[in-house]
């Protein structure tokens, strides 16, 4: 199917529908993958922008692993391009939604440097800088609360059964929890700089 054709057809999709637009690229994959980008500007333009609407509402409807296959391809498309950077209704957009998806599908450092991406196109961009707070202080957080959660159960046994323990057994329990207290601690502090570096 030439470009022509497929755009004939795509004008008749609502793609304020997602699942419009999915069914479309989805029944006619085969037509647009085979699109030659290196062929003319209409094949190009024709395969960039389905990829780009196609990866767009993969992502709107939560379908993240797909999404992030599809937009890195849209996003490859759009880098041809000599000042894709500048496309903030294009190529920023995509990156976002890329970000977005890599993080829903538990693909956090890949996220990570997807937002990373966009802070050096926007750094003063809020949005980008939480992202990447977010997605470099993940981990950090699970190992926060699970050692904040087990200095709280060191703290209540020690208070009710203190009194109850030998000294050997006192000294390597206290001993557990300076470890607990001391691994809470700087793993927020660690979480607090990655905050700060990103005001």
């Amino acid at each position: 199917m030439t470009p022509e054709q497929l755009n004939l057809k795509y004008v008749l999709v609502d793609r304020k529908k997602d699942f419009e637009v999915i069914d479309f690229c989805e029944k006619n994959a085969l037509s647009i993958q085979n699109l030659d980008e290196d062929k003319d500007e209409s094949s190009y333009i024709t395969k960039r922008n389905l990829l780009s609407d196609y990866g767009y509402s993969l992502a709107k409807s939560g379908q993240n692993e797909k999404a992030t296959f599809i937009l890195t391809e849209a996003l490859r498309l759009h880098e041809r391009q000599s000042r894709f950077r500048d496309d903030k209704n294009g190529y920023q957009p995509l990156l976002f939604l890329l970000g977005e998806a890599q993080y829903n599908a538990n693909r956090i450092e890949e996220a990570k440097q997807t937002f990373q991406k966009l802070i050096e196109i926007a750094p003063d961009n809020a949005s980008y800088k939480s992202w990447v707070v977010g997605t470099t202080n993940y981990q950090r957080r699970k190992i926060s609360k699970v050692a904040f959660t087990s200095f709280v159960i060191w703290l209540l046994i020690s208070v009710l059964l203190g009194n109850n323990m030998t000294d050997w057994f006192r000294l390597t329990f206290d001993v557990i929890g300076l470890l607990l207290f001391v691994t809470w601690a700087i793993v927020d502090l660690k979480s607090y700089f990655v905050k700060r570096k990103y005001r």
